[in-house]
């Protein structure tokens, strides 16, 4: 869902270095270290410093990288009734919010003092939550959902909630819980 600005060449070495630095600068993030540096991602990703300094020239473009790998895991069809899409976008955010990086940030960044890194992050889901509002509103243009819905709201209630009691319960909500959140945000959508 999400979109990449990525060029490759024969062998895909530039993709496996893409994803071997998002994945160090998620490692660093979600251990809290916000004030890391080129050598830092180098030694964790196994790619000269030099090829990181050339392709993301600053902390906030690797920070946008790592982000935009990490976001590109919740995977939703969107397609059929908006019931169903509500579903899976419950349950796919249930399981994103499980996963241990998204777990690890979702208990570091409320902590960081860093706007840098908050506007990348809230760029990021403003990007995902576009996405996902698209056929809900699609749906509330042709009068199938509610006018009054604010779907984008309803959306980041879905995943605050999926996220805080993954973060208090220590673990994943079971069917039941995301269950009785997808038929709640139906309920205030129904016209």
């Amino acid at each position: 869902m999400s979109v990449r600005r990525v060029m490759t060449r024969s062998g895909g070495r530039t993709e496996a270095n893409r994803q071997a630095v998002a994945q160090a600068v998620l490692r660093l993030l979600s251990e809290g270290r916000l004030s890391f540096d080129f050598q830092d991602v180098a030694d964790l990703s196994g790619v000269h410093r030099t090829t990181i300094h050339r392709r993301w020239p600053s902390q906030d473009a690797l920070i946008t990288e790592a982000m935009a790998e990490h976001t590109s895991r919740l995977t939703v069809d969107l397609k059929g009734d908006w019931r169903a899409v509500t579903r899976r976008i419950t349950y796919a955010l249930r399981d994103f919010m499980s996963d241990p990086t998204e777990l690890a940030l979702g208990r570091f960044l409320p902590l960081s003092d860093s706007a840098e890194l908050m506007d990348i992050v809230s760029r990021q889901w403003g990007e995902l939550f576009a996405q996902l509002a698209k056929p809900l509103e699609e749906a509330q243009q042709r009068g199938s959902v509610r006018k009054d819905a604010d779907i984008q709201m309803i959306l980041v209630s879905l995943a605050s909630t999926m996220l805080t009691l993954t973060i208090y319960l220590r673990r994943k909500p079971n069917d039941a819980t995301a269950e009785r959140l997808a038929k709640q945000a139906i309920r205030g959508m129904k016209p």
